[in-house]
Parts: structure tokens; C-alpha cells; sequence
């Protein structure tokens, strides 16, 4: 009998279910593959709409604002630099 118990993986809990690691590990999959769709048909949505409309869209990760230009003329540049 306990040899039963470590070929099926199962933890049992108070209230008598029993949930197997694969199970856990199948509906975690399934979530990840449909998040993982979901922004597949996100980016190939805002790719056809940049192509046909020939502005560029931002998604919903990038900053709103632009990063400015690194300019070294604007460095302070102190007794002990090496520049």
C-alpha cells in the first residue's frame, strides 16, 4: 500500500480531495500556453496595425516617454576622472 502512494504523486488534505502533482502541473501548463497565445496574437494584432497605418503603436510594456540622448558634453567632470 505504500508503495501505491509514491507511484501516484498524491497529497491528500483536510476536506478529502486528493490533487495529484500532475494535475497541478497540467493546469499550470495550460494557463502558461494560453497567456503565452494570448500575447502571440497581441503583438501579430499591433504588428498588422503598425504595417497598415504606418505608425508605430506602443505596447503595453514600453515606457510612454523617450529616454533623452546621452550627451557628454554635459558631464561635470571632477579632479580625480580618468576621461
Amino acid at each position: 500500500m505504500a508503495c501505491n502512494f509514491f507511484t501516484r504523486y498524491s497529497f491528500t488534505f483536510s476536506n478529502a480531495r486528493e490533487f495529484r502533482v500532475m494535475d497541478i502541473f497540467n493546469t499550470i501548463l495550460a494557463i502558461g500556453l494560453t497567456i503565452g497565445a494570448a500575447l502571440f496574437a497581441y503583438v501579430g494584432l499591433v504588428m498588422n496595425q503598425e504595417m497598415r497605418t504606418g505608425k508605430p503603436h506602443r505596447m503595453f510594456w514600453e515606457r510612454k516617454e523617450k529616454r533623452k540622448i546621452f550627451d557628454k558634453s554635459d558631464l561635470e567632470y571632477k579632479d580625480g576622472d580618468n576621461t
